[in-house]
């Protein structure tokens, strides 16, 4: 029997967790063409940043499974508010989300979306989804 997953903000005393989970997943795509990261330096340096990004954590017992962040500081949005006319709006980015492998086809990934989607609504934040073309894939 599988254990029962927990979906609970993530600490910043997790940072090594998230590190770790990260590497795991992104090290072992098929495709990590397809994977965007923006500048890592800052990401990590505001990862943990409560006015920059809210970041949700799927966990089976303490082990840290499945992350994803909602990105909520305008400034950092402006590029999307501008290109996508959301001048109005307080805006939301879905940003990374990632499972383990052998955690995936749970329904962890959808779980941890919707209760992402659930927070930006409680806080009243339109959403817009970032979508960032593939890396050239070069051999």
């Amino acid at each position: 029997m599988e254990n029962e997953i927990i979906y609970k903000e993530i600490t910043v005393e997790e940072k090594q967790q998230v590190l770790n989970l990260m590497s795991e997943v992104i090290n072992h795509l098929e495709r990590p063409e397809f994977y965007c990261v923006g500048n890592p330096e800052k990401e990590l340096q505001k990862m943990f940043d409560a006015n920059y990004v809210y970041n949700l954590g799927a966990y089976d017992n303490q082990k840290l499974v499945g992350i994803a962040q909602l990105y909520i500081e305008q400034k950092e949005l402006e590029y999307y508010i501008n290109i996508a006319d959301l001048n109005r709006f307080q805006v939301g980015n879905f940003g990374t989300a990632l499972v383990l492998k052998e955690y995936r086809n749970r329904g962890i990934m959808q779980n941890l979306i919707k209760l992402q989607k659930r927070k930006s609504t409680k806080s009243t934040l339109g959403l817009y989804v970032g979508n960032c073309p593939p890396r050239k894939h070069t051999k």
